[in-house]
């Protein structure tokens, strides 16, 4: 069930995921190389697997788990607990083959967050994910589609997205499939919880943003955000600018003032 907390109102899912549910959230609006973009970040960062615990960067605060990393490269809502019980909230199943980057893989346990064919066949792709405790947000190619497909993820589209699927090339290095598969199951990631995880709270934020690096902090804002200060900045500016007109012409009036002859003025009337 989810509550909208604005509300108070309830919706009940009319189906888990992997299947669309009756109810879906409002959005905003991303395109597909800012997904991406986002998702890159926590690589670049290595952020570590965590059902608990919580990362901020400049793109906000998201627990730091499958969902958390697909709900942060969404710029879904911080405050709203998306896991993978409730991402259909946000998204409608698609056809596997009309997948495109930004998209993501859902099942009841995992998901992950779709980058692009590594074939023309589109019988392999890579994706982004945040897989288990013990290893950091990550980059893997050449994996096989059936091996998802086969083990309860159906395709979803969010539905914020706008704009094309062109992009540029990643920043950032690839791990195999097979060599991961070796290792432990990607479907069906080891020590997972399907339970719902906490959401955020304000001492969670505080404590997660105490975490970050001068390094993390100083990286460059996405478009989406630098969109935000622009229309911020203009505002601020203009206040700035009105505040100084006033104290111009108030020293302009009291200089006026100033150099008039001193001399006897009229009693003021009072109000009655």
């Amino acid at each position: 069930m989810y509550t909208d907390s604005p509300t108070g109102s309830s919706y009940y899912y009319t189906a888990v995921p992997p299947g669309n549910a009756g109810y879906q959230l409002p959005t905003g609006t991303l395109t597909r190389a800012q997904i991406i973009a986002r998702a890159e970040l926590w690589v670049a960062q290595q952020v570590p697997y965590s059902q608990t615990a919580w990362w901020t960067n400049v793109n906000g605060t998201y627990r730091q788990d499958c969902s958390g990393y697909v709900s942060m490269a969404w710029d879904l809502d911080q405050y709203t607990d998306f896991w993978t019980g409730n991402l259909n909230l946000v998204s409608r199943t698609i056809p596997a083959a009309t997948l495109l980057p930004g998209d993501i893989l859902l099942s009841a346990k995992h998901t992950i967050l779709f980058a692009g064919w590594a074939d023309t066949a589109h019988t392999e792709f890579d994706y982004f994910e945040e897989a288990h405790q013990g290893t950091n947000a990550r980059y893997v190619v050449d994996a096989p589609l059936s091996a998802f497909l086969d083990n309860g993820f159906a395709p979803f589209r969010y539905d914020g997205i706008v704009g094309s699927s062109t992009l540029s090339a990643l920043s950032v290095n690839g791990q195999n499939y097979n060599a991961l598969a070796s290792q432990g199951s990607e479907v069906d990631p080891p020590g997972v919880s399907t339970l719902q995880p906490a959401g955020l709270s304000s001492s969670s934020a505080a404590a997660a943003a105490s975490s970050v690096s001068a390094a993390a902090s100083s990286v460059r804002r996405p478009a989406l955000q630098l969109e935000a200060a622009d229309v911020a900045d203009p505002l601020s500016r203009r206040d700035e600018g009105m505040a100084l007109g006033v104290g111009g012409a108030f020293l302009l009036m009291a200089g006026l003032v100033m150099r008039r002859p001193i001399r006897a003025l009229p009693r003021r009337r009072g109000r009655h």
